[in-house]
């Protein structure tokens, strides 16, 4: 498929199911929520497609392994992006935690230490 028509499919789904990005205004954001959960049913659909393609790519038919991995590629990629995000609110999490901890005790704590806790 071509860039140009995934722009149009994009563009096309977009309008059948309207904008998602809150406003502030509550008759216009009842709308966006239901706009969002729309959206949401309509991703979590295309998602299980795509696992379900995924577990072909230990496949012996060339055809159906280079798909399985090509799915299982975007799997990764996107489990990826969904965790950076957490990973930085982990740290700043840390931080403060470490910063409030030094701060009330006048000790201070390695980093090393406190996340050993998360990672055991």
């Amino acid at each position: 498929m071509s860039v140009k028509r995934i722009e149009n499919v994009y563009e096309v789904t977009q309008r059948l199911l309207g904008e998602i990005e809150p406003q502030g205004e509550s008759n216009i954001d009842r709308i966006r929520l239901q706009n969002l959960k729309d959206t949401i049913n309509l991703t979590e659909a295309l998602t299980n497609d795509i696992i379900l393609v995924a577990r072909h790519q230990n496949r012996a038919e060339f055809s159906m392994a280079e798909a399985g991995r090509k799915a299982n590629l975007f799997i990764d990629d996107l489990r990826e992006r969904l965790e950076e995000p957490r990973t930085e609110t982990n740290m700043e999490c840390v931080s403060k935690f470490i910063e409030h901890y030094e701060r009330e005790s006048g000790q201070v704590i390695p980093e090393e230490y406190v996340l050993s806790f998360f990672n055991a």
